[in-house]
């Protein structure tokens, strides 16, 4: 028997669904992501990026791999830096595909 892991909640609420990429730094060719989505209230995730979408999950305890840290700053925006290419501007969540354990944002 498979298990389903739930749906995103704050996905089927319509809140929070998306995050906005846009250009840190032209030297550095790094991108920032800004969401206000609680799913991103931890330290760090773990960001994979394929070539038609970017899987966004949380690291277990005994993870051991690259990860994205997750900086909450003193507002309810959460920042993530990372060096990758990704269109410019909004990105939004997938209502079917995501869960409370993933984040998929097709491109």
């Amino acid at each position: 028997m498979e298990v389903q892991a739930e749906p995103l909640k704050s996905i089927k609420e319509g809140i929070a669904v998306r995050i906005k990429a846009y250009r840190y730094s032209q030297k550095h060719h790094q991108l920032e992501l800004k969401t206000r989505s609680d799913w991103f209230d931890t330290d760090s995730v773990i960001i994979k990026i394929y070539s038609d979408y970017i899987s966004i999950t949380k690291p277990t305890i005994d993870y051991r791999g690259k990860t994205n840290a997750v900086q909450n700053k003193s507002t309810d925006i959460k920042i993530i830096t990372l060096g990758a290419e990704l269109p410019l501007g909004h990105l939004y969540f997938d209502e079917e595909d995501s869960t409370e354990d993933e984040l998929i944002i097709y491109l």
